[in-house]
């Protein structure tokens, strides 16, 4: 069967990530998926879970507000309540992911150096290299 999901967004917070007593690394954290559905913003809170060297990656680069898609496999566990009541929990495993960018901020950033100002004719000697 196929089951693969990829969703991109932004980390709700920074990844919650422990290692057990045999080695096993988990990383835990929420992505806000932000989608517009007639001329309305919807947003999706997906659980991730991250296992082994990837959870360490996501500890160490992810943080409240990075921007990142997120490829895995869909989980969906259900749990009987009681006779009639069943109570389901879907959760993203994780597999790769891909940082688009860091947190998010209000502020624009000015480019370093226009490109116009750090190339003009002026700048560059056609005549190098010529004997």
């Amino acid at each position: 069967m196929f089951n693969d999901f990829s969703v991109c967004g932004r980390a709700t917070r920074d990844p919650y990530y422990q290692e057990d007593a045999n080695g096993v690394q988990t990383a835990l954290f929420t992505l806000a998926n932000e989608v517009t559905y007639k001329g309305k913003k919807q947003v999706s809170y997906v659980p991730v879970v991250f296992w082994g060297k990837n959870a360490q990656r996501i500890h160490e680069n992810i943080t409240k507000g990075t921007l990142l898609i997120v490829s895995g496999r869909l989980s969906i566990q259900t749990t009987r309540l009681n006779d009639k009541e069943y109570q389901q929990k879907c959760q993203l495993i994780g597999r790769d992911f891909s940082i688009l960018s860091g947190h998010k901020t209000n502020r624009v950033e000015e480019p370093m150096l226009s490109i116009e100002r750090a190339i003009t004719d002026d700048s560059i000697d056609f005549n190098q290299g010529v004997d």
